[in-house]
Formats: C-alpha cells, structure tokens, sequence
C-alpha cells in the first residue's frame, strides 16, 4: 500500500529540518572558529588575560575587586588558560558557550508556533554578527547572552507547569556572577514575571517557587557582591561605555543582527534598510506571539521574548543615562541577542496580516545576515596587535628602543601584547630592542633618553598625538613616521636620518 501524500510531505519536511538544522550548525561553527581562531587579541582580551594569569587565586578575586566585572568568565579564561594560553585557548569559554546559547535557542525555538522558526531562529542567533563577534573573544558577553537565554527558557517551563524552580535559581545565580548587565535584565525580568502570576491564573502557583529561587540565588551571589562588588563600586574606574542616546540605541539594536556593517562596502544602504525592516519583525512577532499565547492561556513565552529583546535595551540606556556610571555599550546588549534572534525567527512562520510578505522577508533578512557574518568571520584584525609586535620585530634590532604604551586603565600594565607576541613571533635567540613603559601622564621615561638609541619604536593604542611622551620624542628626533595596524594600533617610528 502506498504512502499518503501527507506522509510523503510530512516526511519530506523532517528530512528538510533536519538538513537544515545540520547546515546552520555547520554555519555556527565554522564562523565561529574562524573568527576565534583568525584575529589578533585585543586590549579588553588582554585585561582578561591579566586577572587569568594571577599567581593565585586569592590574587585573581583581588585584582577583579580593582576591575568593573564579576568573576564567572575570567575563572572560565583562568581553567581553559592553564590548558591552553594561545588565542583560541583564550576564547574557547567564548565560544563554548556562544555554541552553547545556539543549542538553547534551538530548544527554545521548539515552543513556537510554526515549524519554519525552529529552524530560523536559531540561525538568526547563529547568523548574528554580534553574536559571532561576542562568541570570538576573551571576554564575558557570549556567556551573558547564554545565561539569559537559560533563564528564559527556565522561567517558561516553570510558568507553564514544565519544570521546577530549581534551574531559574542556578541561571540567575550565573547570571550574576557574569556580567552586571544581568541586574538590568532581572530588573525587567521580575516584574514581567509578576505581572504574569497576577494576570494569568494558571500562572499562580509558580509565584511562591519562583520567589523562593529567586531569594536562593541571591543568596548564592550575595558573597561576591558583598566583597568584591562593594569594592568596585567605590573605586572611579569607568564603565565600558557612556555615550547613550536614542540614536545609540536604536543602532545597538539593529547591531543584534547586522555588527560592523562597514564591512559590507557599497551595500551598506542595503542593510541599514534590512536593519529597519528586522526591527518592524520582530515588533509585529512580538505582538503576534503575545496574542496567540493570550488565546492559548499560556503567554509566558512570547511575554518574556517581548521584554527581553526590546524593553531591556531601551531600560539599560535609560539607566545609563541617569547613571553614567552604569555604562552603556552595544556588547553589553548580547543578553538581548537570543530573544530578539527567537523572536525575528518565529515570523519565518507568520500567520495574519501581509502574512506572505513577513515570512519572505524574513528569510531575506537571514540571508543578509549570513553574508554579513561571513565578512566578519573574513575580517582583518579588530586591533591588530600581533601585526604591529611583528613589524618591530622585523625592523628594530638590538641597538633600538621600545615604548609600549596602551589608553587604558591605569590598573593594566603597559605593553601585556608585546610581552604575548614577542615570544611566539620572534626568531629564536633572536636580539630585541630595550623595552620601556611611560612614566606617570605618560610622559617618556628618563632612562629612554639616557640610553640614546639611535631609533624609538612606540608601539601604542589609541594615544592622543599631544601626549607628553610624543612631545620629548619629536623634540629629541628629527622624523616621525606612523604605521597603522587594524583600528586603534599604531607604530611610531622616530629617527633622527
């Protein structure tokens, strides 16, 4: 007896899914690794590497009370160091977890309506450039755009009857010890949560459990934050980011999707546009998905996305604005990149009004995505550190001088990617030129003068031109001649023929 049709398409679907499925992940990985693999360190990855490499682990919690960050990702860099201290070594908690929040979007991506968007909202996430970006380096953000996408999902199993409390306790307890973004997103979180117990009475049997873990895991953070943030708290280092705006905003959103559109050269005006329409899809799946799950009785899902993706954002600029010491800056909205990657996915599956249209579009947009992903994946270093160590090896020698100086904290030693590099890239017993640091207000040190060298090699970042140091040099030697390497890091040459 032959197949009915229905089987036949039903058949022909799975088998479509699941190669589908196979490709994004390929997609996700393959990116990932290159990205990861491919680019030099840079200045915020070698600030990780410094509180990773402290002698103890008493010495580790104490340099971090001097920083702006919890501990969770710098012990993951610290255990994945000790294995491994090359680049890829370094970022592998990155990119464990980006991989990580990819699987969970995929099982989020299930309890939503439509079986085009469980596949298309994972590869949203896994086609993300800032996703991608975040999952590449050695820095906390692909572990907060992990731990949030937990707790989402967490938090709707337990609301809709699924699961216990006991997994929202263990990912806010993570969450807190990831990033402090993570207090904004309790902040829109939690009341979201109550207004849902409230409004919604098969939700109200979860309110107790849900309080009970959210009391248990502030229990669990409530050491760190009470030694080490305190601390932080009362030292003047300054945030990441405070240049906050509507303009910031609504570009740090579209950087969800699209991050570094530059790269994409004359079709920059084509994904500025793709980012406007991504914007009005994931408002419309929002507002749809909200609506079916009013109808269904169980709206959690679609509530918590809804929040997540677009109230957070807009919440953390407005506190930020208040308070400019909360900082502001497009990495720390990761934690949004998962819901707003599930709900741009879900429209791939649109049903209602210019229904067609939307899902089409969605699909567009994904494809944009991708070839944007690519040309980060492709692109040339961030700061190209180890292009800069490697041309004064090339071109100083031993009777030539040094100055490694970095716009940072004060906190971080001067020249941590000379000190990285150097070995690796440098011949075996190969001389190298005498190496120095700026004095206090970066001026040169005396002993660089004393010592005459012939040339001064300045392999600096991001350095103002009218710094002191710069003064003393060009006024001790005749010519000055700049090299660029990727986006902030320079090699000045000064010689006096």
């Amino acid at each position: 007896m032959g197949l009915r049709s229905e089987e036949v398409g039903a058949g022909g679907w799975r088998a479509a899914a699941v190669l589908g499925a196979v490709a994004v992940a390929a997609a996700a990985v393959g990116l990932r690794l290159a990205a990861a693999s491919g680019a030099s360190l840079w200045l915020d990855e070698f600030h990780t590497l410094h509180h990773a490499r402290a002698e103890s682990f008493g010495a580790f919690l104490a340099s971090l009370r001097a920083d702006n960050h919890p501990p969770l990702s710098f012990v993951l860099v610290r255990l994945s160091a000790a294995v491994s201290d090359a680049p890829l070594g370094l970022r592998l908690p990155s990119l464990l977890t980006g991989l990580a929040g990819i699987a969970l979007a995929a099982l989020a991506a299930r309890r939503l309506p439509g079986r085009a968007a469980h596949l298309a909202a994972p590869a949203a996430l896994a086609f993300s450039s800032l996703h991608l970006a975040v999952s590449a380096e050695a820095r906390m953000y692909a572990l907060l755009a992990f731990v949030v996408l937990g707790l989402l999902g967490a938090l709707a199993r337990r609301l809709d009857g699924e699961d216990g409390a006991v997994a929202v306790a263990v990912w806010c307890a993570l969450g807190l010890h990831a990033h402090y973004h993570f207090l904004h997103v309790l902040a829109v979180l939690v009341p979201a949560t109550v207004v849902l117990c409230a409004a919604v009475p098969a939700y109200r049997a979860a309110a107790r459990p849900l309080a009970g873990a959210l009391v248990a895991a502030v229990v669990l953070a409530l050491p760190w934050y009470v030694w080490g943030f305190r601390a932080q708290l009362a030292h003047d280092l300054p945030p990441g980011g405070s240049d906050v705006g509507v303009r910031k905003l609504a570009e740090g959103i579209v950087h969800l999707l699209y991050y570094n559109v530059s790269l994409s050269g004359v079709l920059r005006p084509a994904y500025l546009a793709a980012g406007a329409v991504t914007l009005l899809l994931v408002a419309a799946s929002a507002v749809r998905l909200v609506a079916i799950g009013r109808r269904e009785g169980k709206p959690a899902l679609g509530v918590l996305l809804a929040v997540s993706a677009l109230v957070l954002p807009a919440w953390a600029a407005l506190v930020a604005a208040l308070a400019p010491r909360a900082g502001f800056h497009w990495t720390y909205l990761a934690a949004s990149a998962g819901p707003f990657a599930l709900l741009l996915g879900a429209e791939a599956a649109a049903t209602g009004p210019l229904a067609g249209l939307r899902r089409g579009a969605t699909w567009v947009v994904l494809a944009l995505a991708l070839a944007l992903a690519v040309l980060n994946a492709r692109a040339a270093d961030r700061e190209d550190y180890r292009g800069g160590v490697a041309f004064v090896l090339d071109h100083a020698g031993a009777e030539d001088a040094l100055l490694t100086a970095d716009w940072q904290p004060a906190l971080f030693p001067h020249g941590a990617a000379w000190d990285y590099y150097a070995p690796r890239l440098a011949p075996a017993d190969a001389p190298l030129p005498a190496r120095f640091a700026p004095e206090d207000g970066f001026a040169a040190p005396e002993a660089l003068f004393e010592l005459d060298p012939p040339r001064v090699f300045v392999l600096a970042r991001s350095l103002p031109p009218e710094l002191p140091l710069f003064r003393a040099l060009r006024a001790r030697y005749a010519n000055e001649e700049a090299h660029q390497f990727g986006e902030s890091i320079f090699v000045v040459v000064f010689t006096d023929a």
